[in-house]
């Protein structure tokens, strides 16, 4: 028997099933990279607190919205002018979890005045 010709046909069965997932993978990336933004809508931000619980930040034109979602509820918690968020926020949106924060914790102080 000729077990080299055999090693080689098995080692280019499975490069080749190797190629095809990456391929696929790859195809599958690029959809659901564009299913996550429109023409219109952009999902700045997102965080998530558990399963199908979280807050996205949101550009819809010249807005930004921040809005919650739960697994039976979508509620808009607040709304900015795009000019007047990057001047209010003054952050990188990387910091987006920071300015959230923020952002509760001077509500809170508000609220026990």
């Amino acid at each position: 028997m000729e077990y080299g010709r055999e090693i080689i046909k098995i080692i280019f069965y499975l490069a080749l099933v190797i190629g095809i997932i990456y391929i696929i993978q790859y195809f599958f990336r690029r959809t659901f990279i564009m299913q996550n933004q429109g023409k219109y809508i952009e999902i700045v931000d997102k965080i998530y607190f558990g399963p199908q619980k979280g807050l996205f930040l949101v550009r819809i034109q010249d807005k930004i919205l921040l809005i919650s979602v739960t697994d039976n509820k979508i509620s808009e918690l607040k709304q900015w002018d795009e000019l007047d968020f990057k001047l209010e926020a003054g952050e990188d949106k990387k910091d987006f979890k920071k300015y959230l924060m923020k952002f509760f914790n001077n509500a809170d102080r508000r609220d026990k005045k």
